[in-house]
C-alpha cells in the first residue's frame, strides 16, 4: 500500500514538473532584430505638455535587420491655433531589439530626429512604444498586419 500511494505522489510530482517546464519554456521568448519583420499599423497619441497634442496613424514596415520605413498621417493641435493635419507623410528610422524583447528606435521624419523605446509582446505580433525625448509625450501601439 505504501508503494502505490508512493508511486502515485511520484507521477503527480512528475506530472507538475513537467507542465510548469513547459509551461516556463513558453514564456521564455528570446527576441531579436528579426523578431520585427513585416508591416505593421500603428496608433499615435501624445503631447508636449502645454504646447500641443498629436495623434494620428502610421504604417511602418520593419526589414528584420535593423531599419524600417513609415508613412504617418497626423493631427497637430497647438493651443489657440486650428489643428494642423500632415498626411502621407514619409520617415525612415533604425532599430534595435534586446533578446527579452526591448528595444530602441530612430525616426527621421520631417526633418525631425525622435528617439523612442519599445516592447514587443506576443512574438512580435504587437508593439507598444514611447517616446525617450525629454519633454515630449508620445505612446504608440502597433500591431502586425
Amino acid at each position: 500500500m505504501k508503494q502505490s500511494v508512493a508511486a502515485v505522489a511520484l507521477s503527480i510530482i512528475l506530472l507538475v514538473l513537467i507542465g510548469s517546464l513547459q509551461a516556463s519554456a513558453e514564456d521564455d521568448q528570446s527576441c531579436s532584430n528579426a523578431s520585427l519583420r513585416g508591416s505593421y499599423g500603428f496608433q499615435i497619441s501624445g503631447s508636449i505638455p502645454n504646447v500641443l497634442a498629436i495623434g494620428g496613424i502610421a504604417r511602418v514596415v520593419f526589414d528584420g535587420k535593423g531599419n524600417f520605413t513609415q508613412t504617418d498621417d497626423v493631427q497637430i493641435s497647438v493651443s489657440g491655433q486650428a489643428p494642423i493635419v500632415i498626411l502621407d507623410r514619409p520617415g525612415t528610422g533604425t532599430y534595435t531589439v534586446n533578446p527579452d524583447c526591448t528595444g530602441s528606435e530612430t525616426l527621421n521624419v520631417g526633418g525631425q530626429v525622435h528617439h523612442s523605446r519599445l516592447v514587443l509582446v506576443n512574438h512580435g505580433k504587437k508593439i507598444f512604444d514611447m517616446s525617450s525625448d525629454p519633454g515630449v509625450v508620445l505612446t504608440g501601439v502597433g500591431e502586425k498586419q
